[in-house]
């Protein structure tokens, strides 16, 4: 089914004071403006003009990529004087700033103080407003994006970088703004009063470094020089191609077709995937009578044994190889999770990428037809049936008469029936939380729960059937502040379990597939029948779709790892942002969903279905590429902004300041020396609001039961003026398993 979107936010009065180049509050304002809230953007300073009109006449691929933004917007084209927004901001129910403009009116204090109802929202590279757009390089710059990418880094270039003009920062800060805005509309609907909401670019995508800070995982700890030197004079093509194949795990790697090398990529891990692939390939029979497997060796263990793996990479390797990449994936799709290597053009063009409403098309009045990212999120209150608001072009407005007369023509954003009591204790304080979760994405959506206050209980297998490293390595991270329950879902009791379990819940959390939740009785319509109040959030691979997925694999498929790889002599990719690119953003946009949703569970709605997946997060994650059209130029290469400086590091230079923005190169940190400063909390602090005077981003470092030390970015990343911040949530205690 394709994803839907709603009218959670018509009426909605939105301010977006944003500037060409600037991600954050432009992607922001898309995603309030996709759930029907009236989005109108002006800019207000001579230095941050408008781009259209120039970038049109070049029909450049920037000039695309922000009309795809600009969906569903009013869009000022001159420049706004301080009457102008005066006007504006008294009609507005949020107003997103992005930088200081140096006019009166708009600094946030006077904004409050004069409009004490309005939500406004600053978006800040670390923790003040600057006078210029967010730089998401002096953010990624501060947080080790360019230092600490992948594994591959670590062991054979230490102390090199790589850079991308990806995003990130402004991807992940706009999401959990979109969150923040729906909350603060909940808490406001019984408080009266608005709120203050800074955003962090830095706070926010440091969240998803956090693989790269917690023990255990591979390269967190230097490797001696003299370590490094022997693989890399004798074994440094094999090891290479290990770590891009993962040789040792045959259910993991690319893999040769007939169309040529490497070309499929098959990541799985979990232990149920493996027997099932060889089973869709036609392959089981000739396993058991060459290899001799059996369901049992694929229960525990990822290695078979040297011989056996051999014996069974030959076998695969002789079967991908009689037909084409497209042909094993059409055939393994909706089983493993496999896909091709493709460029962002190829994805757009797939016929699923259509199906599921991925893609929005539409006809743009300054820059014509286009392709772009289809909604990040579906909610309905009910199962999905109707499309929600259509995806219109922008409309482009001269004289700001006629954009007060349109805003004040469109109907009133209201929020009617029981609405919630005000908690300065947390946003979500009171919410009970029923997490079925697996992974990365989904447990990280119940995290920030937790964070903003919420009890939530997360229902556990009785034995774990992903690889160590995602339970127990990653897990100590998404799994923190959660109560874990151990249920055989199976069985008669676990299910009386259950049912006692939904019977309390406010929101479910789920991130497996359709056929299993629903034979496990988790499914949307088994849980309504039980608690119809219940706010039900599917996080996935691909929307409306069973077809099984994990990051890597959606940056692979989507076009990120084509955009921004460099191949070795073996043949290796050096992926970007493996940490995180896609799982971390796909839990907030879980969160987003849940948001829209509680904003509908108050106005009396009941069996209300939200959802986002890891496809869709891909996408919004290059917001500068996922667009198309006729007579597209290229996508333009990378530009390096990266110099080594006298003492032999590595800096960031601003290569196209604007307003003022500093040009003086900023230093590039490691994750590796962040851990080294961060700040202990003890058992006394767990539990309290987390601190509030960070300069770039804030490493705790929590003690664990076993005595060991783990790292976690401070979630300051969102801050409501009117309640306290986030919590610190004690640090999970996972259990080793074999």
């Amino acid at each position: 089914m394709a994803p839907k979107g709603s009218n959670a936010l018509e009426g909605l009065r939105v301010l977006e004071i944003s500037a060409a180049g600037n991600w954050a509050a432009s992607l922001l304002g898309m995603l309030l403006a996709d759930q029907g809230a009236f989005v109108a953007r002006v800019g207000v300073h001579p230095d941050h003009a408008p781009i259209e009109e120039a970038a049109a006449r070049a029909r450049s691929r920037e000039a695309r990529s922000r009309a795809g933004i600009d969906r569903n917007k009013h869009v000022l084209a001159p420049i706004a004087t301080a009457a102008d927004v005066v006007r504006l901001v008294a009609c507005a129910d949020v107003v997103i700033l992005s930088y200081a403009t140096e006019l009166p009116e708009l600094d946030p204090v006077t904004i409050r103080t004069q409009h004490p109802s309005l939500l406004l929202v600053t978006m800040c590279e670390f923790d003040t407003l600057q006078t210029h757009p967010p730089d998401d390089g002096r953010v990624g710059a501060a947080t080790g994006l360019f230092t600490d990418m992948n594994l591959y880094d670590r062991l054979f270039e230490p102390g090199d970088t790589k850079y991308t003009r990806t995003p990130l920062p402004s991807t992940y800060a706009a999401i959990h703004a979109a969150s923040a805005v729906c909350l603060g509309l909940g808490r406001r609907a019984s408080s009266g009063r608005g709120d203050h909401i800074q955003v962090s670019l830095a706070g926010c995508f440091f969240q998803a470094q956090t693989a790269h800070l917690i023990n255990g995982f591979p390269g967190n700890k230097p490797i001696p020089a003299w370590l490094r030197w022997i693989p890399q004079v004798f074994f440094r093509n094999w090891l290479e191609q290990m770590i891009a194949d993962k040789r040792m795990d045959l259910f993991a790697r690319t893999w040769d077709c007939a169309d040529g090398p490497s070309k499929l990529q098959v990541i799985s891990s979990s232990r149920k995937h493996k027997p099932a692939m060889l089973r869709a390939m036609g392959l089981w029979d000739e396993a058991v009578r060459v290899v001799g497997i059996s369901d049992s060796d694929f229960d525990r263990s990822n290695s078979l044994g040297v011989r056996r793996n051999r014996k069974l990479a030959a076998l695969l390797a002789q079967a991908f190889a009689r037909q084409s990449s497209e042909y094993w994936v059409k055939l393994l799709a909706p089983v493993v999770p496999a896909t091709v290597f493709r460029t962002t053009e190829e994805w757009l063009e797939q016929p699923f990428v259509r199906e599921m409403g991925l893609r929005a098309d539409f006809d743009d009045p300054l820059v014509g037809s286009i392709a772009t990212l289809g909604r990040s999120v579906a909610t309905s209150a009910g199962p999905p049936e109707g499309p929600g608001p259509s995806f219109e072009p922008r409309t482009i407005l001269a004289d700001p008469a006629d954009l007060l007369e349109a805003w004040n023509q469109a109907p009133a954003f209201a929020l009617e029936g029981p609405t919630p009591q005000a908690n300065s204790a947390g946003l979500t304080s009171g919410l009970r939380v029923l997490e079925f979760t697996t992974v990365v994405a989904a447990p990280y959506c119940g995290l920030t729960l937790a964070q903003y206050g919420a009890q939530v209980i997360r229902v556990c297998a009785p034995e774990p059937y992903h690889e160590k490293f995602l339970e127990i390595n990653v897990g100590a991270d998404v799994q923190r502040g959660k109560e874990n329950i151990a249920l055989d879902l199976t069985s008669e009791a676990g299910q009386q379990r259950l049912r006692e379990l939904i019977v309390e819940a406010d929101v479910v959390v789920r991130n497996m597939r359709p056929e299993a939740a629903k034979s496990l009785g988790i499914d949307a319509d088994s849980v309504h029948a039980i608690r119809p109040e219940a706010i039900y959030c599917s996080i996935s691979a691909y929307p409306g779709s069973d077809w099984p997925g994990y990051d890597p694999l959606l940056q692979i498929g989507s076009g990120i790892v084509e955009a921004y790889a460099e191949e070795s002599e073996s043949g290796y990719r050096n992926w970007l942002g493996v940490a995180g690119s896609v799982d971390y953003g796909s839990g907030a946009s879980g969160l987003f969903a849940i948001s829209l949703g509680l904003l509908e569970r108050i106005r009396g709605q009941s069996g209300v279905q939200v959802a986002t997946s890891l496809a869709q997060y891909a996408q919004f994650v290059q917001p500068d590429r996922i667009v198309t059209g006729s007579g597209l130029p290229p996508v333009p290469a990378s530009s390096m902004p990266l110099t080594r400086s006298d003492d032999g590091g590595w800096q960031y230079t601003n290569p196209e300041p604007q307003g003022g923005c500093e040009s003086t190169p900023v230093p590039l940190q490691t994750l590796r020396s962040l851990r080294v400063q961060a700040t202990p909390v003890s058992d006394a602090q767990v539990g309290r609001p987390c601190p509030r005077d960070f300069d770039a981003v804030t490493v705790i470092a929590q003690k664990q039961l076993d005595g060991s030390i783990n790292y976690f970015p401070a979630p300051s990343h969102v801050r409501f003026e009117e309640s306290d911040d986030p919590i610190i949530l004690p640090a999970a205690v996972l259990e080793s398993f074999e």
